[in-house]
């Protein structure tokens, strides 16, 4: 090969290498299969320079690919040797280890408000993060006014509740998903505890207006079936005593009919006599 085709040919295999590592291909070498001369000489110090450019870099990118699978797994400690580059290589893996930290940072600091929010603090505080990682702080605070708002609803049914108020109900149209949940699960129980009571303070009424006919008829369960119980047994004992009343006075006034009848005929066996 003549002494310019061995130029061209190192020129072109020089322009091959460059485009494919440009494409991301490191392990692409000069072909030293034809090169002779001086070409082969340019090339294999080529391939040298390219063997020790891209070892870190292979290397480098090995790194994060462990680190990538690592945190992937949960072991979010894993990090870059920084130690074990050289240069540029160390100050990228430096960086790198201080962007992934920051990132952790962030994450703990949002999980330990949640942590609170858990352990019954909505006070908990969260600073407020910079640029885009400012949807954390929007998503914690939603968070915390949503848990404050269903507190403030089971707070106020429970002093209504205690103050006698049992028709009180919360607003669950305020709420969506599982918090809705929450409060229509409340108003359900309050209606469950309220049924009974309604229908036990109507018999009680009529029992008050001197209606004994009507009883506790609904389907009850555990205290409220003793409540119904007590106020049927209640309801019977009354109409006992009632029927017993009635049937005493019956017989008391036979009786007098009966003394006014044996007067009257004392008197007129009196007027004949005379």
């Amino acid at each position: 090969m003549k002494k310019s085709s061995r130029t061209r040919f190192a020129v072109e295999e020089i322009k091959r290498l460059s485009q494919m590592l440009a494409d991301g291909n490191l392990s692409a070498r000069a072909n030293l299969d034809i090169a002779t001369g001086d070409a082969r000489d340019i090339l294999i110090a080529v391939n040298m320079l390219l063997d020790s450019a891209t070892r870190p870099a292979i290397a480098f990118g090995d790194g994060i690919g462990r680190m990538a699978s690592e945190h992937e797994k949960g072991d979010i400690d894993v990090v870059m040797p920084a130690d074990r580059f050289k240069g540029d290589f160390a100050v990228m893996a430096q960086d790198i280890n201080g962007m992934v930290a920051g990132h952790i940072a962030v994450k703990k600091k949002a999980m330990a408000c949640v942590k609170a929010f858990g352990e019954g603090d909505f006070n908990a505080p969260l600073e407020q993060f910079a640029g885009k990682k400012a949807f954390i702080n929007d998503t914690i605070e939603t968070l915390r006014g949503n848990l404050r708002s269903i507190i403030t609803e089971i707070q106020t049914l429970t002093t209504a509740s205690t103050a006698g108020r049992l028709s009180e109900r919360g607003n669950a149209d305020r709420y969506v998903g599982d918090f809705a949940k929450v409060v229509l699960g409340i108003n359900g129980m309050l209606d469950a505890i309220i049924l009974p009571i309604m229908e036990g303070n109507r018999v009680l009424d009529l029992v008050s207006a001197g209606d004994l006919t009507q009883r506790i008829d609904i389907a009850c369960e555990g205290d409220h079936q003793r409540m119904k119980d007590a106020v049927n047994a209640l309801v019977d004992s009354l109409t006992t005593f009632a029927v017993g009343v009635a049937d005493a006075a019956n017989r008391v006034a036979a009786g007098s009919m009966e003394l006014s009848a044996s007067a009257e005929q004392l008197s007129q066996g009196s007027t004949e006599q005379a």
